[in-house]
Parts: C-alpha cells; structure tokens; sequence
C-alpha cells in the first residue's frame, strides 16, 4: 500500500470540516481522540505508543486523556476491590 500524503489528508479533511458544522476540527484533534479510545478500550500502553509512532510513553501519555466514564470505572473497581 502506497502511504497518503500528509498534506493531502490535512487538506481533504480541512475542506470536509470547513463544509460540516464543525469547522474548528483539526487532523491533530483526530490524534488525542485516537489514542485516548485506545486506551480506553483497554489497549496496552505500548501498543498505543507503536500506533501513534511516538518514541516515548511520555508523548503517548500527553495525547490520551481519560473520560469522565473511564475515571469513575476505575473508582468503581478500587471500590469493589477494597470494600
């Protein structure tokens, strides 16, 4: 499979965004979401960071960001674990 142009993407997505009620979208927006449901779903922390082709976990660490659902989860389990 022959590799997409980044600019390519970023401009076809720029046009679908400027078309769609969501014009202030970015390609790098698409980024954070996708790593934070990968990790969400119970994806392994390294096999996320191969994903996003970061070197680092730390680089991997500042795209995902956990949901309000996936917090509560984990108190819901420290709680079930330790009562």
């Amino acid at each position: 499979m022959k590799p997409v142009a980044s600019l390519f993407v970023s401009g076809r997505l720029r046009m679908a965004f400027t078309a769609s009620v969501m014009p202030k979208l970015h390609i790098h927006d698409l980024r954070h979401t996708f790593a934070s449901w990968l990790l969400q779903s119970g994806v392994a922390d390294k096999t996320t960071q191969d994903l996003m082709g970061h070197k680092t976990d730390s680089m991997t660490r500042r795209y995902s960001h956990n949901s309000l659902k996936s917090l509560k989860k984990a108190i819901d389990q420290m709680e079930a674990d330790t009562l």
